[in-house]
């Protein structure tokens, strides 16, 4: 029937559209050179909300980066999702890329401390 077909066609849209947002998500985040810009940092952050689709008030929080306690799960998953686009976080390794720390941190203009803790 003409209902079914067009229900096929919406679902096939649909799944093509998150495919080709994953594909470009990835693909700019190869992209990326540190220091970052503050475009690049909101871009993942955009990105992240969208992937995890927080209630109003956790929205909120990460918009404003808010992410003190009490800790929910989602925001472990937004700053990793973030540190990973970022291209700060390694998943594969599971370490944290401290020469592109070191690398946002001075093309701040800031003095990275610590990073041998990492």
């Amino acid at each position: 029937t003409w209902g079914s077909v067009t229900n096929c066609k919406v679902r096939g849209m649909k799944l093509a559209g998150i495919l080709l947002l994953g594909f470009v998500s990835v693909a700019f985040s190869f992209y990326l050179e540190f220091p970052l810009t503050p475009d690049d940092v909101r871009w993942a952050a955009k990105t992240c909300t969208y992937q995890f689709k927080p209630d109003p008030e956790l929205r909120h929080k990460w918009c404003t980066w808010n992410l003190v306690p009490p800790i929910v799960g989602l925001h472990k998953c937004f700053v990793k999702c973030m540190l990973t686009y970022i291209n700060i976080y390694d998943e594969g390794t599971g370490y944290v890329n401290k020469t592109a720390m070191k690398a946002q941190f001075e093309g701040r203009g800031l003095k990275p401390t610590n990073l041998n803790l990492l």
